[in-house]
């Protein structure tokens, strides 16, 4: 896949062909950063909607995994300090 990096100033001076290089390569991730820090990625439409059903089938097989073998659950304190450590939640 291919990624590439744009200034937000520059990804709206540029929209349109911003736009139109996602369009034109399904497999481009063109990530938006602000003050040299990713902020959001634009991707084509197509590799999107296939990466969002990967991950509920992803998120099914799991679940049916551990309603099959309840021992594989992780306790939700164990999840919450995990996803604090990695940055992916705040409180």
């Amino acid at each position: 896949m291919t990624v590439s990096t744009m200034r937000s100033d520059e990804a709206r001076l540029n929209w349109r062909e911003l736009l139109d290089q996602v369009l034109a390569n399904q497999a481009a991730e063109i990530v938006i950063e602000r003050y040299s820090k990713p902020l959001a990625v634009v991707v084509n439409h197509t590799a999107w909607d296939k990466m969002k059903k990967a991950h509920i089938a992803m998120l099914d097989r799991l679940s049916a995994e551990m309603d099959e073998d309840p021992s594989m659950a992780v306790p939700w304190e164990e999840v919450k300090q995990g996803m604090k450590a990695r940055g992916l939640l705040d409180e």
